[in-house]
C-alpha cells in the first residue's frame, strides 16, 4: 500500500522540464528483469505523449501472459530515468546511455529491488518461443467453465482433436503456486505446446487456470492437496460427460506437485482410466524441499548448506506444531534464534550476516506467511506413498536428470520400488532435461527464460505414444484406405470408435457369419446398414434385413433341432427395412432400438 501511495504522489509532482525530457524515450523498449547477469522475467515497454503532452507508458509481461499494465510518472533528468507502475506497487530508477538506446537501473517492488534493464526494440516486438503454436490448428478449442470443490468456478481451455470421436482425454494439473491454464513461466507456456502436440496425436486436453488466477475463482493457496484434488474430479467429470470424449479413456498428466495430485486422486476415483506425472516427487513435501535446497544451492557454489537445511527443518516443524498462524510465525523465529544460538559461532555469524539487511527481514517475513497457508500446512502433513502405492491404473511417471527442483535419483528409485507389483507402471528419467523438461546445462531456474526450447520433443512423443499404445485414438493423418469398415451389430457388441473423418458409413452385422456355419439349412442371414453418426455416441441407419427361417415354429439349432414336434414343412423368408438408433454408454457398449415400417407380406413356403 505504501509503495502504491509513493507511485501517485511521483505522478502528481511531475516537473514540466522533467515531462519533455522523457519524450526521449517514446517508442518501444524490450529486456526483463536480471539476475546474476541472465534475464529472468522478460518485459516490454512502450511510451507514447498523452493528451496534455506528458509521457505514459503500458508495460507488457509475455513471460507472465500480462499486457498493458499502466506506467506513470515517466520523467527524465539528465540521463536519470524514472517512472512508476502504481498497480504492481513498483519504482523504478535508471539510466540512460549516450544514444538514448538503452536503460539499466533498479526495479524496486516492495522491499525487493533488482536489476532491469530495456534496450529499444522494434515496435510490436514479443517473446514468442520457437515452440508456441500456430494456426491453422487440426484441432478446434473452446473457452469452457465448470463447477469445481464448493462451487466455485473453474475456467479453461479445451482442445478437441478434428472428428466425432469419441476421443481419449486428458486433464493438465500445474505444480506448485497460481499458474494459468498454459502454466506460463518466463516466456514459455508448457501446458499450451503439451495441449497442441497431444490433440493433434488425437488426444483431447483440458487445461485450467488455477483457483484466483485468469477465469477461476478462489484462492489456491488456502487449498491443500485434497481440496486439488477435489477440484481435479470435477475437471475430470465435466469431460467424461463431453459427447467427442470416451469417458472410459480420461486421464490425467500432472507435472511437479500437480505429480502428488493426480495418483492421490487415482488412487480414490474409479473415473480416473491412467496417470502422466511428470517430475512427480515420490517423497514427503519435507524430504523434497531438503533434497532440492540441496541440489539448488550446491548448484549455485553456496556455502553451508547442510546448515541451512537444518535450520529450514526448526522452521517448518515449528510451523507444524501450531496451529495458531500468529503463534506458529513466533514460534518459528524464536526456534530459528534458539538453533542459531546453538550454532559455532563462524556458522551463526555466516547465517545472520546473510538476514540483516532490510530486504533480507522482508524476505523473510514473506515466507513466514506463505508456510502459514492452508496450502503450505498441507504439505507439511502429506505423505504422498500410500496413493502411489494405491495406484492401480496405468502409470507413467517422467523425470529430469538435471531437475534440481525435484531431483531424479531421490524419487525414480522410490517409485520403481513401489511399482515393482504393477502391472503398467513405467519410470523414466531423461537425460539432460530439467524440471521443466527442457534440454538445461545445470538445471538452475536462471536457465529457464534462457532457454528457447519449451518442452523437449522426445518428452512430448514419449508421453503420446504411451497413452495411444494403451488407449488407441484415430486420426486424420493415420487414417489408412486398407482400414475395415465399420460394422453394426443388433448384438450390441460394437467398437465405439472411428476414424475422424468418417461421419457416413455402410457396413454389415456379425450374424452374416452364421451363414458358414457347417449346416445343411443356414439361415441365409443378409443384413446392410446406411448409417449417420449424429455425435460419438449417437448413431442412426437405415437397414435391409433378410432372413430365411427353416424353423420358424421351433428351435433352429440346438438338441431340439430335428425333433419331430419341431418339424415344419417348408421355410419361411422374411424381407424387411427399418430404422435403427444406437446409443454408445461405454466404450464399444450399446443399447439400440429398430423399428420395422416395411416387411415381405408375402410370408412363403417352400418344400
Amino acid at each position: 500500500m505504501l509503495a502504491f501511495i509513493l507511485s501517485v504522489l511521483l505522478a502528481s509532482q511531475v516537473a514540466p522540464a522533467e515531462a519533455d525530457a522523457a519524450r526521449a524515450l517514446v517508442g518501444s523498449w524490450t529486456g526483463g528483469i536480471e539476475q546474476g547477469g541472465a534475464v529472468v522475467l522478460r518485459l516490454a515497454a512502450r511510451f507514447e505523449i498523452a493528451a496534455p503532452g506528458d509521457v505514459v507508458g503500458w508495460l507488457d509481461s509475455p513471460d507472465q501472459g500480462t499486457r498493458d499494465i499502466a506506467v506513470t510518472a515517466v520523467t527524465m533528468v539528465g540521463d536519470s530515468v524514472q517512472f512508476a507502475v502504481p498497480s504492481l506497487g513498483a519504482l523504478f530508477r535508471g539510466t540512460a546511455d549516450s544514444a538514448r538506446a538503452r536503460i539499466t537501473g533498479t526495479w524496486t517492488q516492495g522491499a525487493t529491488s533488482i536489476t532491469l534493464s530495456l534496450a529499444r526494440g522494434s515496435e510490436g516486438e514479443t517473446f514468442v518461443r520457437p515452440q508456441d503454436p500456430s494456426p491453422p490448428f487440426p484441432y478446434t478449442e473452446s473457452e469452457i467453465a465448470y463447477e469445481g470443490a464448493g462451487g466455485l468456478r473453474l475456467a479453461g481451455t479445451l482442445s478437441v482433436p478434428a472428428g466425432v470421436g469419441p476421443f481419449p482425454a486428458v486433464l493438465l494439473l500445474s505444480g506448485s503456486g497460481a499458474q494459468d491454464r498454459d502454466a506460463t513461466m518466463m516466456g514459455h507456456r508448457p501446458f499450451r505446446v503439451i495441449a497442441d502436440h497431444l490433440a493433434r496425436r488425437g488426444i483431447a486436453v483440458l487445461r485450467v487456470d488455477d483457483r484466483g488466477v485468469g477465469g477461476s475463482a478462489g484462492n489456491v493457496m488456502e487449498l491443500t492437496l485434497a481440496d486439488n484434488a477435489r477440484d481435479a474430479a470435477a475437471g475430470v467429470r465435466f469431460l467424461r460427460t463431453h459427447d467427442r470424449i470416451d469417458a472410459a479413456r480420461v486421464g490425467l498428466i500432472g507435472h511437479s506437485e500437480g505429480g502428488w495430485v493426480a495418483p492421490l486422486l487415482a488412487a480414490e476415483s474409479d473415473d480416473v482410466a491412467f496417470v502422466v506425472m511428470l517430475a512427480g516427487p515420490a517423497v514427503a513435501p519435507a524430504e523434497l524441499l531438503a533434497a532440492q535446497a540441496r541440489a539448488m544451492l550446491t548448484a549455485a557454489g553456496a556455502p553451508l548448506i547442510e546448515e541451512r537445511i537444518a535450520m529450514n527443518a526448526v522452521v517448518f516443524d515449528a510451523i507444524r506444531r501450531e496451529p495458531d498462524n500468529e503463534r506458529a510465525i513466533a514460534a518459528a523465529t524464536a526456534a530459528t534464534r534458539d538453533w542459531l544460538d546453538s550454532q559455532p559461532d563462524a556458522v551463526a555469524a555466516a547465517i545472520r550476516a546473510g538476514m540483516q539487511s532490510e530486504e533480507a527481514r522482508a524476505e523473510s517475513a514473506r515466507s513466514l506467511q506463505l508456510q502459514t497457508t492452508p496450502w503450505f500446512r498441507g504439505l507439511l502433513s502429506y505423505d504422498p506413498s500410500p496413493a502411489l502405492r494405491s495406484v492401480r491404473v496405468p502409470v507413467l511417471a517422467l523425470f529430469g536428470e538435471r531437475d534440481l527442483q525435484v531431483p531424479a535419483a531421490q524419487s525414480a528409485p522410490l517409485l520403481r520400488e513401489m511399482w515393482a507389483a504393477h502391472p503398467d507402471g513405467t519410470v523414466q528419467v531423461m537425460e539432460g532435461l530439467n524440471h521443466f523438461f527442457q534440454h538445461a546445462s545445470t538445471g538452475l531456474p536462471t536457465e529457464y527464460a534462457q532457454i528457447e526450447e519449451t518442452f523437449a520433443v522426445q518428452a512430448l512423443e514419449l508421453i503420446a505414444d504411451w497413452i495411444a499404445t494403451r488407449f488407441p485414438v484415430h486420426v486424420h493423418a493415420a487414417h489408412s484406405a486398407s482400414e475395415p469398415a465399420v460394422a453394426t451389430s443388433q448384438a450390441g457388441a460394437q467398437r465405439g470408435r472411428w476414424p475422424a473423418e468418417r461421419r457416413y458409413f455402410v457396413g454389415s452385422s456379425l450374424f452374416v457369419a452364421a451363414n458358414l456355419l457347417p449346416d445343411d439349412e443356414p439361415p441365409a442371414f443378409f443384413q446392410v446398414n446406411a448409417g449417420y453418426r449424429v455425435t460419438a455416441k449417437d448413431v442412426v441407419s437405415l437397414e435391409v434385413i433378410a432372413w430365411h427361417y427353416h424353423a420358424p415354429l421351433g428351435v433352429p439349432w440346438g438338441s431340439g433341432k430335428g425333433a419331430t414336434k419341431e418339424r415344419y414343412p417348408g421355410s419361411v423368408r422374411e424381407i424387411g427395412v427399418g430404422v435403427a438408433y444406437q446409443r454408445f454408454v461405454w466404450n464399444g457398449l450399446y443399447i439400440a432400438a429398430l423399428g420395422k415400417f416395411w416387411v415381405d407380406p408375402l410370408h412363403f413356403l417352400t418344400g
